[in-house]
C-alpha cells in the first residue's frame, strides 16, 4: 500500500479508550520490551520476526540511512499493538511503488529502472535481507480494526512525510487500512506484489503442505526422507518456549560451525528471491 498524506495537522493520539504513542526505539524496547514480547507470544498468527529481539537486531545491523521509531497503542496502560516504522529519503519511479528498496541501503537489490522523484518516506520496517521481518501490525485480530483506526490519523498528521508505504494483509486488513487512512484525509492506493512475501497466518503441518503439491514434489520429499533415515538422521519439531529453550545451546553450537559465522565475504551478498 502506498499513501500520500494530507497536510500536517495536530496529532490525534487518543481514540476512545486507546492511546497512540510514537517512541524512540531505545525507549520502546526499555519500557515495553517485556510487554511487547508477551503480546507477540499471545497473538495468533504472530511470527518470530515480530518479536522485540528481532527488531533490536535489525536496529543494530540493518538500519543504516533510516530513522526508526515504534508506534504503540495502549489500552488502560497496557500495549495492545506495536508497529515499528522507519523514515528514509528514497527515490521512486513514476508509479511511486517501492519494490525491494524500502530502505536506501538496499537500493541495489531493486530492479533496474529510472527513479527521478526524491521522496521522504515513512514505512513499516522492511528489510529484505532479514526475511522482510513480517512488517505488518502486531495486534490481536479482535483489536485490529479499532487499532488501525487509531493509528491512521497519527501517521497521516506526521510532518515532513511525502509517502507512507505499509505492507498489509490482503482482505480485511487491507480494507481497514484503506478506510482509516481515507478518513484521515489521505489517498490510499493498493499495489499487489507479484509474489507472496508474508508468512502464513496459521502454520500448517508439514505433511499437509506436501499433500497439496504435485506428484514430482511429493516423490522427491519421500526420497529425501528415505535418504535421511538411511543416514541415521531424524527430524523433530519443538513447539513453545519451554520445549525450545533446552535446545538453544545446540542451535548455537551448530550456528558456530556454519560458514556464515565467519567474516563476511567481500562484495554484495545475493539473496535467493529471483
Amino acid at each position: 500500500m502506498r499513501v500520500f498524506p494530507a497536510p500536517a495537522k495536530p496529532l490525534a493520539p487518543t481514540l476512545g479508550d486507546m492511546c497512540v504513542q510514537i517512541l524512540a526505539p531505545d525507549r520502546a524496547l526499555e519500557e515495553y520490551g517485556t510487554a511487547w514480547r508477551t503480546l507477540a507470544e499471545a497473538t495468533p498468527g504472530a511470527t518470530f520476526f515480530m518479536w522485540p529481539a528481532v527488531f533490536r537486531a535489525w536496529l543494530e545491523e540493518m538500519s543504516q540511512e533510516v530513522v526508526a521509531s515504534v508506534v504503540t497503542v495502549h489500552r488502560e496502560g497496557a500495549p495492545i499493538a506495536v508497529l515499528p516504522v522507519m523514515r528514509a529519503r528514497v527515490r521512486r519511479g513514476p508509479a511511486f511503488v517501492p519494490r525491494i528498496d524500502f530502505a536506501p541501503d538496499e537500493r541495489w537489490l531493486a530492479p533496474a529502472g529510472r527513479r527521478p522523484f526524491p521522496l521522504r518516506q515513512l514505512s513499516a520496517v522492511v528489510s529484505w535481507r532479514a526475511t522482510s521481518v513480517r512488517p505488518t501490525l502486531l495486534c490481536h485480530s479482535r483489536d485490529r480494526p479499532a487499532v488501525t483506526q487509531a493509528i491512521a490519523p497519527v501517521l497521516a498528521a506526521l510532518p515532513g512525510i511525502d509517502q507512507i508505504a505499509l505492507p498489509v494483509i490482503e482482505g480485511e486488513d487491507e480494507q481497514a487500512w484503506c478506510a482509516a487512512l481515507a478518513d484521515s484525509g489521505c489517498q490510499p492506493w493498493v499495489h499487489r506484489l507479484e509474489r507472496n512475501v508474508l508468512t502464513r497466518q496459521h502454520v500448517l503441518p508439514f505433511d499437509q503442505i506436501v499433500a497439496t503439491q504435485n506428484r514430482n514434489f511429493r516423490r522427491n520429499v519421500k526420497r529425501a526422507q528415505a535418504a535421511a533415515a538411511q543416514a541415521g538422521m531424524r527430524c523433530e519439531m519443538f513447539i513453545g518456549r519451554d520445549a525450545i529453550a533446552p535446545h538453544l545451546g545446540e542451535f548455537a553450537e551448530l550456528a558456530a560451525q556454519s560458514w556464515k559465522a565467519g567474516a563476511a565475504p567481500e562484495g554484495k551478498i545475493g539473496i535467493p528471491y529471483e
